[in-house]
């Protein structure tokens, strides 16, 4: 986790998202003429800008809680948005419109749900139970993976829901979560395993917050047995250290752009998913560490700055990236 002086930065960032209601975006699909009010649709995750953020936010809330756990801050605001009464609506809306932030929203919603306590957990449940199950369903017939470098990237949804299951212990949902998890698994291996010689100097399209290759190695790292996973990284990634090109901090140049400082995303990401392999590789993984601690230092200022392009997002991979280190 972050050292505590980053703490409270984080946490006045959050707060400041998931009490933000506009500006807002918010893709719905129209299917009958009338007016579309997001917050009334949303009066949970109506916030951060978009529903994914406002989810991530509200998941790095609650880890940033183990902190600061003094943070009344945090604890009023998801008190005010996570009330039984919205959840409900929230799965209403879902289940009026089934594909709606899938599969990179309902990944981070099913991380939030893993991350609750009981009394949450109880609240959140309605929800979960019904994107577990639409998980499973769409992971099933998924004919084949995603693999650029945003939000609908097959690898990273795969891992953060494979993480989520992993975590769903002595709950009413653990069945559905071990199911969701085994599909993942049996797609992991179908789509990925066998792979070699990952083309990375293709990579790094001019908005990816992701890294293709090492979303897929971390994804085979989620869902397979360590000696499998480092076998098939030393194949897909050949070479893999701190001169690979994956490991070297991409540069926004100071851009306020909303799709460039995706790149911010993207050193903490690689950041986080370098730590994960190097955690795999024990001691054999030192220089990936220091890759990875550079590629973090390169954006953590964006993670807690004055552009909101970059703050209504950021600390959720911050955080989720710091959890490997």
């Amino acid at each position: 986790m972050l050292a505590h002086p980053n703490a409270p930065a984080f946490a006045g960032a959050i707060t400041s998202n998931l009490s933000t209601s506009l500006p807002y975006h918010d893709p719905h699909f129209h299917q009958e003429p009338g007016g579309h009010d997001p917050h009334l649709a949303h009066p949970a995750f109506g916030n951060s800008y978009d529903w994914h953020s406002s989810v991530n936010s509200t998941w790095a809330a609650l880890r940033l809680r183990q902190l600061v756990p003094e943070s009344e801050s945090l604890d009023a605001v998801l008190a005010t948005n996570l009330t039984a009464e919205n959840i409900v609506t929230e799965r209403e809306y879902f289940q009026a419109n089934p594909g709606y932030e899938r599969p990179y929203g309902w990944a981070w919603f099913l991380l939030v749900y893993a991350e609750a306590d009981r009394e949450l957990r109880e609240i959140l449940r309605p929800l979960a139970e019904l994107l577990i199950t639409r998980s499973s369903e769409f992971f099933s017939q998924l004919l084949a993976p995603i693999t650029h470098g945003v939000h609908s990237n097959t690898a990273f949804a795969a891992t953060l829901m494979a993480d989520a299951a992993a975590r769903i212990n002595d709950d009413p949902l653990t069945d559905a979560a071990r199911q969701l998890g085994s599909v993942i698994q049996r797609r992991v291996r179908d789509w990925f395993l066998g792979l070699t010689n990952w083309p990375a100097d293709f990579e790094r399209s001019g908005h990816d917050f992701l890294s293709p290759g090492l979303t897929i190695s971390e994804a085979v790292i989620a869902c397979l047995p360590s000696d499998e996973a480092l076998d098939f990284i030393a194949a897909f990634l050949p070479g893999l250290d701190n001169r690979h090109v994956l490991a070297k901090p991409v540069d926004t140049r100071g851009s306020r752009d909303a799709q460039q400082v995706h790149w911010h995303g993207l050193n903490l990401s690689r950041a986080g998913q370098l730590w994960r392999i190097a955690g795999l590789m024990g001691a054999a993984g030192g220089s990936l560490r220091e890759a990875a601690d550079h590629l973090f230092a390169a954006s953590l200022t964006e993670v807690t700055g004055d552009n909101y392009a970059s703050t209504h997002w950021l600390p959720s991979f911050a955080l989720r990236a710091f959890e490997f280190r």
